[in-house]
């Protein structure tokens, strides 16, 4: 068995998050304004007292806003973690043939256990919700439209074949019907990119991520 120990950036990106766990971010410039956290250029000299940090927030926190955050992006650990492991193990079987010559079979295997996985808890979902089938429908609505001659415009104008897209239009709401043929909406259907244009596919305000 082999243990391997997780880098320390793991530990600083997925338990730190800048606000996450804790809240306070100090900063010294070489400037020459002179506010606090500044100093002239070349005025430090090795032993110098430093002079006051800037600290954001003045005060120390546990807790902030989401706003707050870095990115404004939640980043968490599973308290129940462990270090994960290598088991490796390997076997031979000889076997003499003749008086000079010999067969030799080995096997090696290797199992990663509690391997350390980031995952992204915001992750695009377009089967439980519908929305895949949508997307297709809309890509139908699309070439129909185009083969009738109603445009580059993906939206529903009745003509055999063509669905209904709930999902699209409450997402463009009651002035959003120029999205329909909007180009970049129009390549991301073409191509097959459903998960491209947030604005569109999803709406997902805050970034979440964890590590497992």
């Amino acid at each position: 068995m082999r243990s391997y120990t997780e880098g320390e950036q793991a530990f600083w990106a997925f338990a730190s998050n800048s606000g996450q766990f804790f809240f306070q971010g100090g900063s010294l410039t070489a400037a020459t304004s002179g506010a606090v956290g500044t100093f002239q250029p070349g005025s430090l000299t090795l032993g110098d007292p430093l002079p006051p940090f800037l600290l954001t927030p003045a005060t120390y926190s546990t807790t902030v806003p989401a706003a707050n955050l870095f990115g404004r992006t939640f980043y968490g650990l599973n308290p129940n973690i462990r270090f994960p492991y290598v088991e490796q193990w390997n076997f031979g079987i000889q076997r003499q043939l003749g008086s000079g010559s010999a067969i030799e079979v080995r096997y090696v295997g290797n199992l990663a256990l509690h391997q350390w996985l980031s995952y992204d808890i915001n992750e695009v979902n377009v089967i439980e919700n519908g929305f895949l089938q949508e997307f297709k429908n809309a890509q139908a609505n699309l070439a129909i439209n185009q083969a009738a001659g109603k445009g580059n415009t993906f939206a529903n104008n009745g003509l055999s074949g063509q669905s209904a897209l709930p999902i699209f239009t409450a997402a463009f709401g009651p002035s959003g019907a120029a999205n329909f043929t909007n180009g970049g909406f129009i390549t991301n259907l073409k191509t097959g990119q459903w998960g491209v244009s947030p604005i569109l596919w999803r709406r997902v305000p805050i970034n979440n991520s964890c590590v497992t």
